[in-house]
């Protein structure tokens, strides 16, 4: 999976109350994106001998990484 995003941290709750902001409002650094990469798979055996025996093997690789980039006001189109 591969993702280009605008960073965000949520969404500020003045005395745990929501909504003094509207939605619209970004409270980000202008220019800034992030891109994701993941990369992931899982492989599973079952394998059955008779009724009373039975075994399971699984694995799993995750890989990814997260980085914040700065678009320079040229590329900001």
């Amino acid at each position: 999976m591969r993702n280009r995003i605008v960073f965000d941290r949520g969404v500020i709750a003045i005395d745990k109350q929501l909504g003094f902001l509207p939605i619209s409002r970004f409270l980000g650094k202008p220019g800034r994106n992030t891109a994701q990469i993941s990369n992931a798979m899982q492989l599973r055996l079952d394998h059955r001998f008779d009724a009373d025996w039975q075994m399971r093997l699984a694995t799993c690789l995750d890989t990814g990484t997260l980085n914040g980039r700065r678009r320079h006001r040229a590329d900001a189109g």
